[in-house]
Protein backbone atom coordinates (compact mmCIF):
# COMPACT_ATOMS: atom_id res chain seq x y z
CA UNK A 1 0.00 0.00 0.00
CA UNK A 2 1.26 3.67 -0.90
CA UNK A 3 1.99 5.56 1.96
CA UNK A 4 0.54 9.11 2.41
CA UNK A 5 1.77 12.10 0.42
CA UNK A 6 4.45 9.45 -1.76
CA UNK A 7 5.50 9.60 -5.52
CA UNK A 8 6.01 6.19 -6.84
CA UNK A 9 6.84 6.14 -10.36
CA UNK A 10 8.92 2.98 -10.56
CA UNK A 11 7.72 -1.05 -9.61
CA UNK A 12 11.19 -0.99 -8.18
CA UNK A 13 10.33 1.69 -6.04
CA UNK A 14 6.69 0.35 -5.30
CA UNK A 15 8.42 -3.06 -4.09
CA UNK A 16 11.40 -1.97 -1.70
CA UNK A 17 9.64 -1.90 1.88
CA UNK A 18 12.84 0.02 3.29
CA UNK A 19 12.28 3.38 0.85
CA UNK A 20 9.36 4.03 3.51
CA UNK A 21 6.89 4.87 0.65
CA UNK A 22 4.84 1.61 0.57
CA UNK A 23 3.74 -1.14 2.88
CA UNK A 24 2.03 -4.47 3.50
CA UNK A 25 -1.20 -4.41 3.22
CA UNK A 26 -3.01 -5.97 6.65
CA UNK A 27 -6.32 -7.74 8.07
CA UNK A 28 -7.34 -4.64 9.09
CA UNK A 29 -6.87 -2.64 5.74
CA UNK A 30 -8.60 -5.89 3.51
CA UNK A 31 -11.54 -5.24 5.94
CA UNK A 32 -11.88 -1.91 5.42
CA UNK A 33 -11.66 -2.33 1.87
CA UNK A 34 -14.65 -4.99 1.86
CA UNK A 35 -16.63 -2.53 3.82
CA UNK A 36 -15.98 -0.12 0.92
CA UNK A 37 -17.15 -2.83 -1.65
CA UNK A 38 -20.08 -3.26 0.52
CA UNK A 39 -20.98 0.35 0.78
CA UNK A 40 -20.12 0.61 -3.45
CA UNK A 41 -22.44 -2.60 -4.05
CA UNK A 42 -25.40 -1.06 -1.85
CA UNK A 43 -24.94 2.91 -3.73
CA UNK A 44 -25.13 0.70 -7.22
CA UNK A 45 -28.39 -1.08 -6.43
CA UNK A 46 -30.19 2.44 -5.07
CA UNK A 47 -28.65 4.73 -6.92
CA UNK A 48 -30.15 3.00 -9.57
CA UNK A 49 -33.62 2.51 -8.12
CA UNK A 50 -33.84 5.90 -7.49
CA UNK A 51 -32.99 7.30 -10.89
CA UNK A 52 -35.93 4.42 -12.13
CA UNK A 53 -38.49 6.17 -10.32
CA UNK A 54 -37.71 9.78 -11.67
CA UNK A 55 -34.30 10.18 -13.93
CA UNK A 56 -33.93 13.67 -12.32
CA UNK A 57 -33.38 12.36 -8.55
CA UNK A 58 -30.10 11.98 -10.00
CA UNK A 59 -29.16 15.64 -10.73
CA UNK A 60 -28.71 18.55 -9.05
CA UNK A 61 -30.04 19.19 -5.21
CA UNK A 62 -31.96 16.02 -4.73
CA UNK A 63 -32.48 13.08 -2.67
CA UNK A 64 -29.82 10.61 -1.35
CA UNK A 65 -31.02 7.18 -2.39
CA UNK A 66 -31.36 5.78 1.05
CA UNK A 67 -32.73 2.17 1.07
CA UNK A 68 -29.27 1.10 2.89
CA UNK A 69 -27.75 -0.30 6.26
CA UNK A 70 -25.75 2.48 7.03
CA UNK A 71 -28.23 5.41 5.40
CA UNK A 72 -31.69 3.84 5.70
CA UNK A 73 -34.17 7.38 5.04
CA UNK A 74 -34.32 8.94 1.37
CA UNK A 75 -33.47 12.64 2.79
CA UNK A 76 -33.56 16.36 1.03
CA UNK A 77 -31.20 19.03 1.25
CA UNK A 78 -31.92 21.77 3.31
CA UNK A 79 -30.98 25.30 2.15
CA UNK A 80 -31.58 28.48 4.39
CA UNK A 81 -33.81 25.57 6.79
CA UNK A 82 -35.99 24.63 3.49
CA UNK A 83 -36.39 21.13 2.46
CA UNK A 84 -35.02 21.81 -1.46
CA UNK A 85 -35.60 19.87 -4.66
CA UNK A 86 -33.82 21.49 -7.41
CA UNK A 87 -32.81 18.90 -10.26
CA UNK A 88 -31.80 21.91 -12.51
CA UNK A 89 -28.96 23.28 -9.93
CA UNK A 90 -25.33 22.69 -11.48
CA UNK A 91 -23.87 21.32 -8.43
CA UNK A 92 -25.06 17.63 -7.27
CA UNK A 93 -26.16 18.48 -2.80
CA UNK A 94 -27.59 14.82 -1.84
CA UNK A 95 -28.90 13.66 1.23
CA UNK A 96 -29.28 15.59 4.59
CA UNK A 97 -27.01 18.35 3.97
CA UNK A 98 -28.10 21.42 5.68
CA UNK A 99 -26.89 24.42 4.28
CA UNK A 100 -27.36 28.24 5.76
CA UNK A 101 -26.93 29.43 2.17
CA UNK A 102 -29.93 30.15 -0.13
CA UNK A 103 -29.46 28.61 -3.65
CA UNK A 104 -29.29 31.92 -5.12
CA UNK A 105 -25.96 32.68 -2.91
CA UNK A 106 -24.89 29.09 -3.82
CA UNK A 107 -24.79 30.31 -7.41
CA UNK A 108 -22.82 33.36 -6.80
CA UNK A 109 -20.48 32.01 -4.61
CA UNK A 110 -20.19 27.99 -5.81
CA UNK A 111 -17.82 27.06 -8.80
CA UNK A 112 -18.41 24.11 -11.06
CA UNK A 113 -18.62 20.17 -10.61
CA UNK A 114 -19.13 20.30 -7.01
CA UNK A 115 -20.72 17.62 -4.97
CA UNK A 116 -21.81 17.60 -1.52
CA UNK A 117 -22.79 13.92 -1.03
CA UNK A 118 -24.50 12.79 2.49
CA UNK A 119 -25.62 9.82 0.89
CA UNK A 120 -23.43 7.31 3.47
CA UNK A 121 -22.59 9.49 6.50
CA UNK A 122 -24.68 12.33 7.66
CA UNK A 123 -25.83 14.84 8.14
CA UNK A 124 -23.62 17.80 7.23
CA UNK A 125 -24.22 20.70 8.66
CA UNK A 126 -22.33 23.65 6.79
CA UNK A 127 -22.79 27.42 7.64
CA UNK A 128 -22.25 30.36 5.34
CA UNK A 129 -19.68 29.81 2.19
CA UNK A 130 -17.36 32.35 1.44
CA UNK A 131 -16.76 30.97 -1.91
CA UNK A 132 -16.12 27.29 -3.10
CA UNK A 133 -13.99 26.22 -5.67
CA UNK A 134 -13.93 24.00 -8.24
CA UNK A 135 -14.38 19.94 -8.20
CA UNK A 136 -14.88 20.50 -4.46
CA UNK A 137 -15.98 17.42 -2.43
CA UNK A 138 -17.67 16.83 0.66
CA UNK A 139 -18.37 13.33 2.19
CA UNK A 140 -18.33 10.92 4.99
CA UNK A 141 -17.99 7.26 6.53
CA UNK A 142 -21.06 5.57 7.34
CA UNK A 143 -22.42 7.36 10.57
CA UNK A 144 -20.49 9.99 10.29
CA UNK A 145 -21.45 13.39 10.33
CA UNK A 146 -19.77 17.02 8.95
CA UNK A 147 -20.03 20.80 10.73
CA UNK A 148 -18.43 23.24 9.06
CA UNK A 149 -18.30 26.75 10.64
CA UNK A 150 -19.60 30.39 8.30
CA UNK A 151 -17.24 32.38 6.31
CA UNK A 152 -15.10 29.44 5.15
CA UNK A 153 -13.31 29.40 1.85
CA UNK A 154 -12.77 26.40 -0.47
CA UNK A 155 -10.40 26.66 -2.85
CA UNK A 156 -10.70 24.48 -5.63
CA UNK A 157 -10.25 20.90 -5.42
CA UNK A 158 -10.61 20.30 -1.78
CA UNK A 159 -11.67 17.16 -0.12
CA UNK A 160 -13.41 17.15 3.29
CA UNK A 161 -14.14 13.82 4.06
CA UNK A 162 -15.67 12.74 7.80
CA UNK A 163 -15.02 9.99 9.45
CA UNK A 164 -15.08 9.91 13.28
CA UNK A 165 -12.46 10.16 16.04
CA UNK A 166 -10.61 13.05 16.98
CA UNK A 167 -8.07 11.94 19.21
CA UNK A 168 -6.84 14.37 21.24
CA UNK A 169 -10.52 15.33 22.48
CA UNK A 170 -10.75 11.07 22.90
CA UNK A 171 -13.75 11.16 20.35
CA UNK A 172 -15.46 7.47 19.62
CA UNK A 173 -16.24 6.48 15.98
CA UNK A 174 -19.02 8.57 15.21
CA UNK A 175 -17.46 11.82 16.36
CA UNK A 176 -17.77 14.87 13.57
CA UNK A 177 -14.87 16.29 11.18
CA UNK A 178 -15.64 19.97 12.33
CA UNK A 179 -14.40 23.17 10.12
CA UNK A 180 -14.69 26.10 12.50
CA UNK A 181 -15.90 29.69 11.26
CA UNK A 182 -13.45 31.39 9.41
CA UNK A 183 -11.24 28.91 7.79
CA UNK A 184 -9.48 28.67 4.50
CA UNK A 185 -8.82 25.86 2.84
CA UNK A 186 -6.24 25.79 0.05
CA UNK A 187 -6.43 24.40 -3.66
CA UNK A 188 -6.13 20.25 -3.10
CA UNK A 189 -6.02 20.60 0.70
CA UNK A 190 -7.73 17.16 1.62
CA UNK A 191 -9.46 17.43 6.08
CA UNK A 192 -10.31 14.06 7.06
CA UNK A 193 -11.67 12.84 10.34
CA UNK A 194 -10.45 16.07 11.54
CA UNK A 195 -10.84 19.28 13.62
CA UNK A 196 -9.61 22.36 12.59
CA UNK A 197 -9.86 25.63 14.31
CA UNK A 198 -11.24 28.66 14.05
CA UNK A 199 -9.21 30.93 11.49
CA UNK A 200 -6.78 28.10 10.87
CA UNK A 201 -5.24 27.72 6.92
CA UNK A 202 -4.54 24.82 5.11
CA UNK A 203 -2.13 25.05 2.88
CA UNK A 204 -2.06 23.97 -1.26
CA UNK A 205 -1.89 19.69 -1.39
CA UNK A 206 -1.91 19.66 2.33
CA UNK A 207 -3.43 16.76 4.27
CA UNK A 208 -4.78 17.16 7.50
CA UNK A 209 -6.05 13.14 8.80
CA UNK A 210 -6.82 12.42 12.91
CA UNK A 211 -5.72 15.67 13.64
CA UNK A 212 -6.71 18.17 15.65
CA UNK A 213 -5.37 21.73 14.31
CA UNK A 214 -5.31 24.64 16.75
CA UNK A 215 -7.28 27.98 15.67
CA UNK A 216 -5.31 30.62 14.14
CA UNK A 217 -2.79 27.80 12.61
CA UNK A 218 -1.17 28.07 9.32
CA UNK A 219 -0.27 24.64 7.86
CA UNK A 220 2.11 25.32 4.95
CA UNK A 221 1.70 23.61 1.41
CA UNK A 222 2.38 19.97 0.62
CA UNK A 223 2.76 18.39 3.93
CA UNK A 224 0.57 15.69 5.08
CA UNK A 225 -0.52 15.65 9.54
CA UNK A 226 -1.34 12.32 10.96
CA UNK A 227 -2.60 11.46 14.20
CA UNK A 228 -1.06 14.97 15.32
CA UNK A 229 2.12 14.86 14.05
CA UNK A 230 3.93 15.72 11.20
CA UNK A 231 3.77 12.48 9.05
CA UNK A 232 5.79 13.66 5.81
CA UNK A 233 5.57 15.86 2.58
CA UNK A 234 3.96 16.00 -0.06
CA UNK A 235 6.37 14.77 -3.12
CA UNK A 236 4.09 15.34 -5.95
Amino acid sequence: MTMPGKNITTQAEADDLSLGKVRRITEADVAFNEAVIEVNEAFAREYTRLFRDNPSNVRGISLDPGNTSFNPDRDLPELAGVPTRLPGFPNRIIGKVRLTNTAAQLRRVQGQEISLRADEGEPFTIGTITSMGNNVIFHALEETPVVAGNNIRYDERVIVHGGGRRPLEGGGDNEPTILEDNVWLRSQAVVFRSKIGRGAVIGRKSAIMNTDVAPGTTIPDKVIYVNNALFGPVEW
